[in-house]
């Protein structure tokens, strides 16, 4: 006869090896007890704790790594894997199916009927991705765009699901790329102009606005083009790019910075006498710095005087000339009048597309 351990230990073991010598028998007389226990869900907890059958632990893992000699930012959000379901272990109770009055060795064969397939767990699933400064090597010979992907991990326990959430890293390096040099307009320096612009001929001199000659600056500012105009306001005052108002009936402005070439090729600067109120003289090249004067200047345009005043520079798109123009008035309404001529023949007066401030005040004196 079969002790009550070793009916315990038979059922333990694969139907196909021993199953002819008990189970059937005793499975097909409670059939129906059976099929109740294979209805029940709590029945399969019950029966596993009863059985002591030995869970399968598994351990995943999921790591990104990198490594290179060039170093660059990772930009990402981690997101931690988390539970979707879970059945909480707990200490079963014998089902109703399983008589009260069967002892505990009856109750086991019962289950065994149940064929429990041998449960497994899962350890942590740990992904770490700390946004960190790391280094990405590449062969590609575009600007390399690396992607690292932690794959998506499922498991699944019996009746419980553990998902590792996918993470998704994306990795750039970024280049140094040619410098546009953006046009900010020209600086300027204000005066009084004491020159009555009414008399002729005048004594009008730029040395009275070299900052050698000692006079007072009265402001400070910038003018986005070396054109503007009161002629079609009050005549009296003016208003700024960088929001100077003055009375410009007796003002000077020496207004300095560069001319950047947008096109290769030949520029003119110009102005006429008809429409310059009351001087317009100009500088370019290295005597625009400091060495200004009535003897190096590029042209002395004046109001009323007869026709054109102009110059030409032949540049290379990209080259920046540096520029002194002295704008001054003496009396009444008026007018900086300065005309650009690009290599292709288009004429304007906005010069605003081409001026650039010098990066320090003291380029220019």
């Amino acid at each position: 006869m079969l002790s009550v351990s070793s009916l315990f230990t038979l059922a333990l073991l694969p139907l196909a090896v021993h199953g002819a010598a008990c189970r059937p028998g005793f499975c097909a007389v409670h059939s129906d007890i059976v099929s109740d226990l294979q209805g029940n869900a709590d029945a399969t907890a019950y029966c596993e704790s009863l059985l002591d059958i030995t869970a399968v632990t598994f351990a995943y893992t999921a790591a990104v790594s990198s490594s290179s000699s060039k170093p660059v930012y990772i930009y990402g959000r981690v997101v931690e894997p988390r539970l979707i379901s879970s059945s909480a272990p707990a200490s079963p109770s014998e089902p109703a199916a399983i008589p009260a009055s069967w002892p505990a060795a009856s109750a086991s064969k019962v289950c065994s009927c149940l064929s429990i397939p041998t449960p497994s767990t899962t350890s942590t699933v740990t992904v770490s991705l700390a946004p960190s400064l790391v280094s990405v090597t590449s062969t590609a010979t575009e600007t390399p765009h690396t992607t690292v992907t932690s794959s998506s991990i499922e498991i699944s326990i019996s009746t419980s699901t553990y998902l590792s959430t996918s993470v998704s890293v994306v990795i750039e390096t970024a280049y140094a790329t040619a410098t546009t040099i953006v046009a900010n307009g020209a600086a300027y320096r204000r005066y009084n102009c004491p020159y009555n612009g009414d008399t002729t001929p005048t004594t009008f001199t730029s040395s009275s606005f070299n900052p050698e000659s000692g006079a007072e600056v009265l402001s400070t500012g910038y003018e986005n083009s070396l054109s503007f105009t009161n002629w079609d306001t009050d005549g009296v005052h003016l208003t700024t790019s960088s929001g100077d108002v003055f009375d410009a009936t007796q003002a000077a402005l020496v207004l300095q910075g560069f001319f950047v070439a947008r096109e290769t090729g030949t520029y003119t600067f110009s102005t006429t006498g008809s429409y310059i109120d009351n001087w317009g003289y100009l500088w370019t090249g290295d005597v625009s710095y400091a060495d200004w004067n009535d003897g190096n200047a590029d042209f002395l345009g004046i109001w009323l005087g007869t026709g054109t005043y102009e110059t030409e520079v032949t540049m290379n798109e990209g080259d920046a000339i540096p520029f002194t123009w002295l704008w001054a008035n003496g009396g009444g309404p008026g007018q900086s009048y300065f005309v650009v001529t690009s290599p292709d023949g288009t004429q304007t007066t906005d010069s605003s597309p081409f001026l650039v401030q010098a990066c320090d005040a003291s380029v220019f004196a």
